[in-house]
C-alpha cells in the first residue's frame, strides 16, 4: 500500500489526479482533517485543461490554496464520494454538485451542498465514533493537523514591506490594500522592520492545542475506526500542514512518526513510502 507524504494538502492535488489517469478508477476519498477542503478553486483554464503532471503541479503551487484542492477534482470525476472524519461537527448526508464560471483566463468552480440526491457526488461528514458503509477504490488523506491544530497561525501570513508602505498604510485612509481587506490587515514594526499581518480567521481564534496522551488516544480511536470499517484504501496521503502553520508546531513531529507507526500496525507493516515531496528526487 503506497504511501505518499506531502507538506500541504493542496499537493494531493496532482497527486490524486495522476493516479486518475494512471488507473482510471473514480476514487471516494476519506479526508481525516480539521478542515473540510472544500473551498472554491480558481485554477488557470489552460493548464486545467492540458491534463499533464507538469501543469497540474504548476496548478497546486500557482492557483490552489490548501483549503479548495477537493472541489477540481471532483469536478473531473477524479473524486467521486467525500467522505469527512473530523472532531468537531455533527453527522450529514449531503448531495454536491460543481459550478463553473468563467473569468478572463481562469475556471471558477464552487461547490454547492444540496439535499441528499444520490445520482450526484455525495459529501458526508462523520467522526470517528460512527459506522461507514462501506466504499471502493478509497484514498485514505490523513491531515497532521486533525490531531492538533492551529487555526491562529495557519489563517495567518506575514509580509515585510518598506518604511514608506508602512507609513502609506497607517496614513492613508483609502489604502487600497485596508479597502479591500478591512480588519484582516494590520500593520506593525518589530525589530525596526515593518509588516503587514493578514488575518483570514472568520469567528473565534482557536488553536486545538493537545498534549501528547491526548494525541496518543485519538490516534487510537482513528486506528479503532479504520479496522472496524474495514477500510481498505487504494493510497494513503499524509499532509504534514507545516509551513501553513494548521498544525501544531510543538507536537508536529511526534504526530508524525506516531501516526505511521500506527498505519504500519494496522496494515501488517505491507506499507511502502512510495513518495515524499521533500526528496529533491521528486521537485
Amino acid at each position: 500500500m503506497k504511501i505518499y507524504l506531502i507538506n500541504e494538502h493542496h499537493e494531493a492535488f496532482f497527486i490524486i489526479r495522476e493516479e486518475y489517469r494512471k488507473e482510471n478508477i473514480k476514487y471516494n476519498l476519506i479526508n481525516v482533517d480539521e478542515h473540510h477542503d472544500l473551498g472554491r478553486a480558481i485554477v488557470n483554464r489552460d493548464k486545467f485543461n492540458n491534463n499533464t503532471l507538469t501543469d497540474d503541479k504548476r496548478i497546486t503551487y500557482n492557483d490552489l490554496r490548501v483549503s479548495d484542492f477537493i472541489v477540481p477534482l471532483v469536478h473531473l470525476k477524479a473524486i467521486n464520494n467525500v467522505l469527512w472524519i473530523n472532531n468537531n461537527h455533527g453527522i450529514s448526508d449531503k448531495s454536491i454538485s460543481i459550478v463553473k464560471e468563467y473569468n478572463k483566463s481562469n475556471i471558477i468552480l464552487k461547490p454547492q451542498f444540496e439535499i441528499m440526491n444520490k445520482t450526484n457526488n455525495i459529501f458526508i461528514l462523520r467522526n470517528l465514533f460512527t459506522k461507514l458503509e462501506h466504499m471502493a477504490n478509497i484514498i485514505l488523506s490523513i491531515d497532521l493537523d486533525f490531531f492538533a491544530f492551529d487555526n491562529d497561525e495557519g489563517e495567518s501570513a506575514t509580509i515585510e514591506i518598506t518604511e514608506k508602505e508602512y507609513n502609506n498604510f497607517m496614513n492613508n485612509k483609502y489604502h487600497k490594500v485596508r479597502l479591500n481587506f478591512g480588519s484582516q490587515i494590520k500593520a506593525h514594526i518589530k525589530n525596526n522592520k515593518y509588516y503587514l499581518v493578514f488575518n483570514n480567521i472568520d469567528g473565534e481564534d482557536t488553536n486545538g492545542f493537545r498534549d501528547r496522551d491526548s494525541i496518543d488516544i485519538l490516534i487510537e480511536f482513528l486506528e479503532k475506526y479504520l479496522e472496524n470499517n474495514n477500510v481498505e484504501p487504494k493510497f494513503i496521503i499524509i499532509s504534514r500542514s507545516i509551513y501553513s502553520g494548521y498544525t501544531n508546531q510543538n507536537n508536529y513531529k511526534y504526530i508524525h512518526e506516531k501516526v505511521l507507526e500506527m498505519l504500519a500496525e494496522l496494515y501488517d507493516g505491507n506499507i511502502e513510502m512510495w513518495w515524499d515531496i521533500n526528496d529533491v528526487t521528486n521537485q
